[in-house]
């Protein structure tokens, strides 16, 4: 009898431990550091066969939208005049999951159809890669719940919105946004390792990090995250710059305008690109106050005011 109740105990324990490693898996399949490999699998996102492609006619489309569950989006330039829509799979789907696309006042709406599934074993993995056009240049609105976004292009466009729940958000090459670039994560991190040029910007993260190589945004644009850090290699614009715990460092600040730097325990670093033409406030309960090369002279073009404010983080400005 008690043979028989171990053996029946073996195997709930080892029924267990699948469904709990295959949970592990589909939790952290598409998060920052596992976009392209799986916890050790070998299975990569790049190898993922095609299981349905199309391509649409957007001469006449001002907006394209796409919104996805769990599955990566990624997003490349071409040289047609046409949008082409891969959709990769780890492996077969039935016809009604494969993805479909309306177009309706002037607006190109893609659904995805899988449905979510619950398995003892190992999930299949699904993404999407986007060609767009050069000549495309109106809006662009991208969301997943857990999977990444990826731009890894060379384009011109209107608007771009990307929101991702706990996937990341990455910018690749050079972009060029004419009106607003607004981002949105909340656990995922938001990475641009090429240089990008808006005219205003909106990055809004809870827990993910904000890094970025280059940034030009030449009107009043915000950074936001709570415990996530801000780190932003150059910029040329000015703003509000908000963090709770997370440090804020912004390595070449060519600041433009009246500029708002807050955070609560996170340390405030700056290295200032041009000393001159700007005030410098600053408020700190606890925090170290660090101020070196500064220059407070201003003229009559430039009469912008720095402010910087901690509680226990702090204020150093090079």
């Amino acid at each position: 009898m008690k043979k028989s109740l171990i053996i029946t105990l073996i195997i709930i324990l080892i029924f267990i431990i699948i469904a709990f490693i295959n949970l592990l898996i589909a939790l952290i399949m598409n998060r920052n550091n596992f976009n392209n490999w799986v916890f050790g699998f070998g299975l990569n996102y790049n190898d993922l066969g095609i299981i349905k492609e199309s391509e649409i006619d957007i001469s006449e489309i001002a907006n394209i939208n796409f919104s996805t569950s769990s599955s990566n989006i990624n997003v490349y330039e071409s040289n047609s005049s046409k949008i082409r829509i891969l959709q990769r799979s780890s492996s077969n789907i039935a016809a009604e999951e494969k993805f479909t696309y309306t177009i309706s006042n002037k607006t190109l709406e893609i659904k995805e159809n899988i449905k979510p599934k619950i398995s003892f074993f190992l999930s299949s993995l699904s993404c999407y890669d986007i060609y767009i056009p050069k000549t495309y240049t109106a809006n662009l609105k991208l969301s997943s719940n857990s999977g990444s976004i990826e731009l890894d292009s060379n384009l011109s466009l209107n608007n771009i919105i990307l929101d991702s729940s706990s996937g990341s958000v990455k910018l690749h090459n050079e972009l060029h946004i004419a009106n607003e670039l607004n981002i949105k994560t909340i656990s995922g991190s938001i990475k641009s390792d090429g240089k990008v040029f808006s005219n205003i910007s909106n990055l809004n993260t809870t827990s993910g990090s904000i890094k970025l190589s280059y940034l030009e945004s030449l009107n009043l644009s915000s950074f936001k995250t709570v415990s996530g850090k801000i780190d932003i290699g150059f910029l040329k614009g000015y703003g509000n710059f908000k963090s709770t715990s997370g440090k804020i460092q912004l390595n070449e600040f060519e600041i433009i305008g009246n500029t708002n730097i807050e955070s609560v325990s996170g340390k405030i670093q700056l290295f200032m690109f041009n000393n001159l033409g700007y005030n410098i406030n600053y408020n700190t309960t606890s925090g170290r106050v660090n101020i070196n090369n500064y220059n407070n002279t201003l003229n009559d073009s430039n009469n912008f005011t720095l402010n910087l404010k901690t509680v226990s983080g702090k204020i150093e400005v090079n």
